[in-house]
C-alpha cells in the first residue's frame, strides 16, 4: 500500500508523461481545467470577446446603415463560426460529421440571437441604454442560457444521453455482472 507522499513522488517523478496520477493531489486550477464545463466557458468567454469585438467594429462600420439590430445579425454570424470551429476542436473533440453539428449549433446560436435581439432592443428604445453597454449587459444573459443549450443539444451524444456526454452529468462506472 502506498502512502500519499510516495504517490505524490510518484506522480512528480513521471509528470512528463502524464499530467499527475493521483487527482487528490492537484490543486483547484488543475483540476478545474482538466472540467470539461471549464473549457466550454472558456471557449465561449473568448468567443463572447471577439463578438464584441464583431459587434463594435461592424457597429462603427455600418452601424448608419444597418442599425444595431442589423449589426448584431452581422456579427453574430462571423463570431459563430469560429466559436464553433473552437468548441468542436478544443472542448468537445467532436468526430462526427461537420454539418449536422453545425446545423444543432446553429439552431441554438439562432435562439441566443432572437433572445439577444429582444433584450437589446427593450435595453435601447424602452430603457434609452447606450447600445454598447446595452449589449455587454444582453450578453451575459445570453451566454448563461446558451451554455446549457450547447451542453445538452449542440454537443451531445445521442447514444449517451445528452447530459452525460456534455459533461452536466459525472460518469459512473457501472458495476460488473
Amino acid at each position: 500500500m502506498s502512502t500519499p507522499l510516495r504517490r505524490e513522488t510518484a506522480a512528480c517523478r513521471y509528470s512528463h508523461r502524464v499530467i499527475a496520477t493521483d487527482v487528490s493531489g492537484d490543486g483547484p486550477l488543475l483540476r478545474a481545467l482538466r472540467d470539461r464545463r471549464v473549457g466550454f466557458v472558456l471557449v465561449g468567454g473568448v468567443n463572447t470577446v471577439i463578438g464584441l469585438a464583431w459587434f463594435a467594429f461592424f457597429h462603427l462600420l455600418l452601424g448608419d446603415v444597418l442599425g444595431y439590430l442589423g449589426v448584431l445579425v452581422l456579427a453574430y454570424a462571423f463570431a459563430m463560426t469560429i466559436a464553433y470551429t473552437l468548441h468542436r476542436r478544443l472542448v468537445f473533440r467532436a468526430r462526427g460529421p461537420f454539418v449536422p453539428g453545425l446545423l444543432r449549433y446553429s439552431i441554438v446560436n439562432v435562439g441566443s440571437l432572437l433572445l439577444n435581439a429582444v433584450l437589446l432592443s427593450l435595453a435601447v428604445s424602452a430603457l434609452h441604454m447606450p447600445v454598447l453597454p446595452a449589449q455587454c449587459i444582453c450578453t451575459l444573459f445570453t451566454v448563461a442560457i446558451s451554455y446549457v443549450a450547447h451542453a445538452r443539444f449542440s454537443f451531445a451524444h445521442p447514444r449517451s444521453g445528452s447530459a452525460r456526454s456534455a459533461g452536466l452529468v459525472e460518469h459512473q462506472e457501472t458495476p460488473a455482472q
